[in-house]
């Protein structure tokens, strides 16, 4: 149970990450 929610977790930093690359 705690790995899919690592995994979640890695998704949502990648997609933040993405957003503010197009950000800048």
């Amino acid at each position: 149970m705690g790995m899919p929610r690592k995994h979640y977790y890695s998704i949502l930093s990648a997609w933040q990450i993405s957003i503010h690359l197009r950000h800048y």
